[in-house]
Formats: C-alpha cells, sequence, structure tokens
C-alpha cells in the first residue's frame, strides 16, 4: 500500500523538519517474465546508465515464471547483494482462515483480516492481535533515570482506537508534576526491536498537528532515519516486549 504523497507543512526553521519527503515503499511487479522485488531509493549500480534496462534495477527476481499468482513464485530466487547470489524466497497469504489464526485474541472476518478484541481491561494489537495492552499499562511513569527527572507517558487513542506504531502502543510525553506547559513533545515509539524516544518539534501547538498526525501514519523504521538526533534520543536494549 502506497504511503502518503503530500507531505503537510507547518512554520518553522527546525531544519529536520523542513526535509522530509514523502516515503516510497519496495514493490513486487511482473517484468521480463519474472517477479521482481524493487525500491526506488536502492539501485544496482551507482552509475544511472546501468539501472536503465527494461525491467530497471532489482533487488530480488524469481526464476522465470508464466503465473498471475505472486504467491506461486516461491522457491528458488536470486538476490542482489552487488553480485547476483541464489536464495530461497518463501511467500504466504497474509489471511486469516479461522479465529486461532488471530491467536483467540480477535475475529477473523470475511476480508481474512483479523479483529483485535478489547475486553477484560485489555487490548489487543497486530496483524495476529498477539501484542497485549492492559489499561493499567496506558499511563506509565519513567524514573528520572530516563530524562534527568520524573515524567508520565501515556496513550492516546483515535475513534476508540489506541495509536499504535509497528503494532506498539504509541506513548506519548504528558508530563512532569510542577512543569510547565511547552510547545515540543517527544512519543515513545518501538521500531527496529528497540523502544526510543522520538523529539516532536512544537507537537503541543495546532499549527504542525496535522504534520505530526502524518508523520506518526507515514512511519517507516529505516525510510524515516528516526534513530538520529536531534529527532531522536535514548534507545532501549533490544526486546520484542509488548509495552516499554
Amino acid at each position: 500500500t502506497p504511503f502518503d504523497e503530500v507531505v503537510p507543512k507547518f512554520n518553522t526553521s527546525f531544519v529536520p523538519y523542513t526535509q522530509k519527503d514523502p516515503i516510497k515503499p519496495a514493490e513486487f511487479r511482473y517484468c521480463g517474465g519474472r517477479w521482481l522485488l524493487t525500491h526506488d531509493y536502492i539501485k544496482m549500480s551507482m552509475h544511472e546508465e546501468d539501472n536503465l534496462s527494461d525491467c530497471g534495477s532489482w533487488l530480488l527476481r524469481s526464476q522465470p515464471y508464466s503465473g498471475f499468482d505472486l504467491g506461486g513464485a516461491s522457491g528458488s530466487w536470486q538476490i542482489w547483494e552487488g553480485e547476483i547470489l541464489p536464495t530461497d524466497v518463501t511467500l504466504t497469504c497474509n489471511r486469516c482462515e479461522d479465529n486461532a489464526d488471530c491467536n483467540l485474541n480477535g475475529v477473523c472476518n470475511n476480508n481474512g483480516e483479523c479483529e483485535c478484541k478489547k475486553e477484560d481491561g485489555v487490548s489487543y494489537f497486530g496483524e495476529r492481535c498477539e501484542i497485549k495492552l492492559k489499561d493499567e499499562c496506558r499511563n506509565i511513569t519513567a524514573p528520572a533515570g530516563l530524562l534527568g527527572f520524573k515524567s508520565i507517558w501515556s496513550t492516546e487513542s483515535i475513534e476508540d482506537s489506541v495509536v499504535e506504531e509497528y503494532s506498539r502502543p504509541l506513548y506519548f510525553y504528558t508530563y512532569t508534576e510542577g512543569e510547565e506547559s511547552w510547545d515540543d513533545s517527544m512519543a515513545l515509539v518501538f521500531s527496529g526491536s528497540r523502544y526510543f524516544v522520538a523529539y516532536m518539534h512544537q507537537g503541543n501547538i495546532d499549527g504542525a498537528s496535522a504534520f505530526w498526525d502524518w508523520q506518526i501514519r507515514n512511519f517507516h523504521g529505516f525510510w524515516a532515519q528516526a534513530f538520529r538526533p536531534p529527532e531522536s534520543f535514548l534507545l532501549s536494549e533490544p526486546t520484542w516486549s509488548d509495552t516499554p
């Protein structure tokens, strides 16, 4: 599914937030009798003329295949890593078949998608409803060692659905006791098997809300380059925990 193609702007001279382009996703496409995995940001060669074949640059390609179903092309493929190497690729349909595919924490609907439950003070997330959030974990307190002062972080909901990133709830900096309100904000985000604190410049003012809503909807753990200062700080150790 393509990401949004228009980036909202807001009035800021803070350089990291004036140069955000829409993120293009990778795509599978059929060309030259094979299925190819391509990405506009990754080329096989630094020389543009080398990337101008009928099918362009590719990262993965199947064996010659005449079928219309990408899933039928599983098996031996080729991968480009500076040279063409063999690799095995398994492609499966992401549809659920029954409620067991939703870990019994959701219902498999007629479209083959898991509709995750909210019951007994627990909400479930993820493509297979494998992530659990208890109501008492919607607010967390970080000790003074995290930011230099004791801080409160809370989840937010839109239309009764908790805002999430990579199937984990997104925690927003709420306040520190005795602190005056401020224009900037922060979020505790899961990505790349770690939690990290993302700095949201002017995140609490109305003029920037559309921009940050877009950032959350279109966040990509690699292409957003969110792990670099000043946009983020405080990385956790690798973890697959449901919450921080």
